[in-house]
């Protein structure tokens, strides 16, 4: 992907800001008008937590008189900074296993970028041919634990390696090319048969 582009130009300029002292229904209403998933708990221009309208399910059946978002929000989201690179930031919405990131510059909240963001500005990015094209890569760990990897030969970037159509049997660990659902496992013909 091109390394110019960066988190700035894809994240969202608009996003639900709250404070802490807000009460847990008018944070729901916002949301439910603004059509939002998250809120953006801040002091002044300050990320220092998050609420999401599922964190406000459980308490919609309770009574939730006097019930702030300082009591159900949570530790804000990673975040980025608007010049980073974009493929960083996928990167760390990956790592972090999140689906969002708050863009803040300076400490200030910016922006946010969403997993829905990220889509749509690859799928833009590889419409406008921004996107080069890249040989497969593959990750994993030698016999001592270090981690190797590198690009697929041709053969295995197509998908013509002898072991692309192979499986490990989830009953007796044997790799083969015929395996098949039963009782919610995929086996192999031999653990089938017994």
């Amino acid at each position: 992907m091109d390394d110019d582009v960066t988190v700035r130009d894809m994240m969202s300029r608009e996003y639900v800001g709250v404070s802490e002292s807000d009460a847990i229904a008018d944070v729901a209403d916002v949301l439910c008008d603004d059509e939002a998933g998250l809120a953006a708990v801040v002091r002044g221009s300050r990320p220092v937590g998050v609420v999401t309208a599922h964190d406000l399910l459980r308490y919609a059946a309770e009574d939730t008189d006097g019930a702030t978002v300082g009591d159900v929000m949570r530790e804000p989201e990673p975040t980025t900074a608007p010049d980073s690179p974009f493929v960083e930031a996928l990167d760390l919405m990956s790592t972090q296993g999140t689906r969002r990131l708050l863009v803040t510059d300076e400490q200030e909240l910016v922006g946010v970028l969403t997993a829905d963001d990220a889509l749509t500005a690859a799928a833009s990015l590889l419409d406008n041919g921004v996107v080069e094209e890249r040989r497969p890569q593959f990750v994993g760990t030698n016999a001592d634990g270090g981690e190797i990897g590198g690009e697929l030969s041709d053969d295995r970037a197509r998908g013509e390696s002898g072991y692309s159509s192979q499986s490990v049997c989830e009953s007796c660990g044997t790799l083969t090319r015929d395996l098949q659902n039963f009782n919610g496992q995929m086996i192999c013909a031999d653990c089938r048969d017994v």
